[in-house]
């Protein structure tokens, strides 16, 4: 009997990274595999130099909070699909990247499925994508 795998889709909301939780979504049917859904609020302590330590945690919650009812939509979405699917969200004050890959072995992932981001040059991938690419410890499908 196979293994079930796992399958980790970092999304930012944008346009490209829902487009690429979709084709994640056709490819854990195929493969009977499961998903998680990922995305990292960056919350980064230097905004405070900017504004109030309570401004900037209003910002943050309100970010988690969009964040979430996108994911739940993408999730139902998967799960319409029969893929069973789940979604988290993490914060990070730093790296979006090395978080994604810190969740991806903390879950035992077997395949990332990132986007390439929104390169300003059709040869450019996205620094997100190219350090997760750089840094996962498992395979990863890039999507364009």
């Amino acid at each position: 009997m196979q293994k079930k795998s796992k399958i980790l889709v970092p999304l930012d909301g944008s346009y490209e990274s829902l487009k690429t939780a979709e084709y994640a979504v056709r490819i854990a049917k195929l493969t009977d595999s499961s998903i998680i859904f990922l995305h990292v609020v960056w919350s980064p302590v230097s905004l405070t130099k900017h504004g109030s330590p309570a401004t900037v945690y209003r910002y943050v919650d309100e970010q988690a909070e969009k964040a979430e009812r996108w994911l739940a939509e993408i999730t139902r979405y998967a799960k319409k699909q029969n893929v069973r699917a789940k979604f988290d969200i993490e914060y990070e004050d730093a790296s979006v990247a090395n978080r994604i890959v810190a969740h991806a072995d903390k879950h035992k992932i077997d395949l990332i499925v990132v986007s390439r981001g929104k390169p300003k040059s059709r040869f450019w991938v996205g620094s997100v994508a190219t350090a997760v690419v750089n840094r996962a410890r498992c395979s990863v499908l890039l999507v364009k």
